[in-house]
């Protein structure tokens, strides 16, 4: 309470409460931006979780205490599969190749299997006959025809 007799100096009041108002706008702005970043993190992680774990069950939502470990679960899990996938590819090109008598083997003069071009081949001289493809990453193999 201000003591009898003081003399209030409104425009000071009304400065203040000018200046606390558009504070508290400000404030509410960034409220609202901040709540919508949430939800939207939170979108993000119940997709997440539902594509790590299936959609769950009607009116349910799946725990996302554990959701670090199932991502790397399955980003191992992926990594395998590729290095699975890579070895079956460079098994099955070593056995097609072996299975070709040298009369049908092609001159390989338009792509290898790989479909990289012949120019990217060079002779594998373990292999006489042979061409490996040296583009990095690609284990295709090819036989140039016997003569």
């Amino acid at each position: 309470m201000r003591p009898r007799g003081e003399n209030i100096d409104y425009d000071k009041l009304r400065a203040r409460y000018d200046a606390l108002a558009a504070e508290l706008a400000e404030e509410k702005i960034e409220t609202e931006n901040a709540c919508d970043l949430i939800a939207r993190q939170g979108d993000l992680l119940r997709g997440v979780v539902n594509a790590l774990r299936g959609e769950p069950p009607p009116d349910t939502l799946w725990s996302h205490h554990d959701v670090i470990i199932l991502a790397a679960q399955m980003a191992q899990r992926v990594r395998d599969l590729e290095a699975l996938v890579h070895e079956m590819h460079k098994s099955n090109h070593v056995l097609a190749a072996a299975a070709v008598p040298p009369s049908a083997r092609t001159d390989f003069s338009v792509a290898c299997a790989c479909g990289h071009a012949p120019e990217e081949h060079g002779h594998v001289p373990g292999y006489p006959g042979s061409t490996a493809c040296t583009v990095e990453g690609c284990d295709c193999i090819a036989y140039e025809r016997g003569e």
